[in-house]
């Protein structure tokens, strides 16, 4: 509805078919969490339920990395130990201090002024929303319609309707404020 404002609840139900609510089954199914269906399984079947706890233990790997390296050969290589491998390991693991985070940002916001391209901001009005998420459905009923494979014509339109959502928050908030009294209304 959000796409074509003209069209009411009425019209909106009786335009939906079988093919719609499998979408629409199809997407609530792919939006459940696999933690959500152990969860529910654990009290019924706890064979099926996956407990999967993170990984094991980096040791293993670690003795593969110290094997290989002595095979490389050559200088550092041959007398590496295990324990210099895990403290490289455990070097990177460290989370960033803010200062650390700040010069990143310094970096990256000179790379950016290297591009001496100043963009407009786009003014968008609701029509021209409108206008977005009309096109926007019908790409998605034309995929939906060409496509044979059902699977793939979801990920498709979901990807569409996943881009599509920082237009739809800009969308929501313009209404909201167009919706809004003026102040002077009150006095």
């Amino acid at each position: 509805m959000d796409a074509d404002p003209n069209v009411n609840v009425m019209e909106s139900w009786k335009s939906c078919n079988i093919a719609d609510c499998i979408t629409y089954i199809k997407q609530a199914m792919d939006a459940i969490k696999p933690e959500t269906v152990n969860a529910c399984w654990r009290n019924l079947w706890k064979d099926c339920v996956n407990d999967f706890k993170g990984f094991p233990a980096i040791d293993k790997e670690v003795e593969c990395i110290v094997q290989v390296a002595r095979q490389v050969g050559g200088d550092g290589f041959v007398d590496i130990l295990k324990e210099e491998i895990e403290e490289l390991i455990e070097g990177h693991r460290e989370t960033l201090t803010n200062e650390e985070l700040q010069e990143l940002i310094k970096s990256s916001a000179e790379d950016e002024d290297d591009d001496n391209e100043q963009e407009e901001p786009a003014t968008w009005t609701l029509h021209k929303f409108s206008e977005v998420f009309q096109a926007a459905k019908h790409l998605n009923d034309l995929i939906s319609d060409y496509d044979p494979s059902m699977e793939q014509s979801l990920k498709i339109t979901r990807s569409i309707t996943g881009d599509l959502r920082p237009y739809q928050e800009m969308f929501e908030e313009l209404k909201r404020e167009q919706r809004q009294l003026p102040i002077t209304m009150f006095f």
